[in-house]
């Protein structure tokens, strides 16, 4: 059995194309919401976290 050396970008491309079907389905609202859930998520990462 030898490894698929293809199978990454396989996955890859698979996943760009799901990704970009249900972006294609969002409002633009939603896509806002989903930028300022990223931006909240990743200012609260960047926190130190409580001892």
């Amino acid at each position: 059995m030898a490894p698929d050396a293809e199978l990454a970008a396989k996955e890859i491309a698979e996943e760009t194309a799901k990704l970009a079907a249900i972006k294609a389905k969002m409002t633009e609202e939603q896509k806002a919401q989903v930028i300022e859930q990223a931006a909240a998520l990743q200012a609260r990462q960047q926190q130190e976290d409580d001892p």
